[in-house]
């Protein structure tokens, strides 16, 4: 086992990490997103008599102006960003956690849905949420960015193991839940 603990300082965040960590969070609807407009635009097309290719590309297009206007609003939201927030982290190889003020939070690695690795931060999703945690990369060491991502994909097969476990429970509870038919 792996006894190494990081306890890592975050003095103050700078612009390129706010930004960074926040257009990747825009970025990470952009699938659902996708997925959506096509269902609306299929289902549109299904109730219309005439298709024409303003149809077709409309909803497309509003879709990338909602993606733009994302990345612009998180742009402009660096000047109410608390810069000067300290904050740290503890990272072993059980996990992670986020300490700010008197609150905390976290994940053990098992439970990280995902972690990404950019330029200037890495980012923490923790199972059943969308926001992730970010780290600057400028306060590891090499040491402590290798470690934390050999721990990180050491718990893949965990994290898939315990996913897997959680929709069998869910799908069982569905089952037991589901109201009995009489004929």
């Amino acid at each position: 086992m792996d006894e190494r603990q990081f306890e890592i300082q975050v003095d103050k965040t700078t612009k390129e990490e706010y930004l960074q960590a926040s257009r990747e969070m825009v970025y990470d609807v952009i699938p659902t997103g996708v997925v959506l407009v096509t269902l609306v635009t299929v289902c549109i097309l299904l109730l219309m008599d005439e298709i024409t290719a303003v149809s077709i590309v409309a909803p497309y297009i509003i879709l990338v102006i909602a993606i733009l206007v994302g990345l612009w609003y998180v742009g402009s939201q660096w000047k109410k960003f608390p810069q000067d927030v300290q904050y740290s982290y503890l990272i072993d190889a059980e996990g992670w956690q986020l300490s700010v003020g008197e609150d905390y939070g976290g994940s053990d690695w098992d439970e990280t849905r995902k972690m990404k690795e950019r330029s200037h931060v890495l980012l923490f999703y923790q199972r059943n949420s969308n926001a992730a945690s970010s780290l600057p990369k400028r306060c590891l060491t090499q040491e402590q960015l290798e470690a934390i991502r050999g721990w990180y994909k050491g718990s893949r097969q965990a994290f898939k193991a315990k996913d897997k476990e959680l929709f069998q429970q869910e799908r069982q509870e569905r089952k037991a839940n589901r109201p009995r038919r009489r004929w």
